[in-house]
C-alpha cells in the first residue's frame, strides 16, 4: 500500500515486512 500512495521520486519507510525492514524508492509508475 506505501508504494502505490507514494509520490514518484522519494523514498517511503522504513517498511516492516516478514523479511525485515525496507526503505522503498518509487522512480516511475505505469497504468
Amino acid at each position: 500500500k506505501v508504494v502505490f500512495s507514494a509520490e514518484l521520486n522519494t523514498v517511503q519507510g522504513p517498511v516492516k515486512t516478514q523479511f525485515g525492514y525496507h526503505l522503498l524508492e518509487v522512480t516511475s509508475r505505469t497504468d
